[in-house]
């Protein structure tokens, strides 16, 4: 399993799955306001949710660029944005997304597999530590 190189990656890839997740939200909900609007004959609701859709625009945007520096460790594809790169046979979708299938798993279970390669990647920083050799005489003791 992978790890991210740094901390400000793990916030990136957070903060992009959490505004993708809310900008779904936002925008089905003001369709569903929009669609009672015109139904009932009502302005105030069309208005209403047409300022919601507005802001689920303005949502996707920054998420946008904040997910365009949210990369895959192993890949160097980000997960979080549409790509026209082939996907892996193991990839799967939720609701018709690959990409909101990443976001729910990084809010859910704190890790993600890419769709793009396909390998698991956790949501920690990586140790740097394990291939470093602390002596000064290069490991050899003696």
């Amino acid at each position: 399993m992978h790890r991210l190189p740094s901390r400000s990656s793990v916030l990136r890839f957070r903060l992009a799955s959490l505004t993708l997740v809310v900008a779904m939200l936002i925008f089905w909900g003001a369709v569903a306001v929009v669609g009672m609007g015109i139904l009932h004959g009502a302005r105030v609701e069309v208005f209403v949710g047409l300022g919601l859709l507005g802001g689920s625009v303005g949502l996707l945007i920054f998420q946008w660029l904040i997910a365009s520096r949210a990369r895959c460790p192993l890949c160097q594809v980000p997960p979080l944005q549409r790509r026209g790169c082939q996907k892996s046979r193991k990839a799967k979708r939720t609701f018709g997304s690959y990409r909101l299938r990443v976001a729910s798993a990084i809010m859910l279970k704190n890790e993600f597999h890419c769709p793009y390669c396909g390998e698991p990647t956790k949501m920690e920083v990586r140790d740097r530590s394990l291939g470093r050799i602390d002596s000064p005489a290069g490991g050899a003791e003696g």
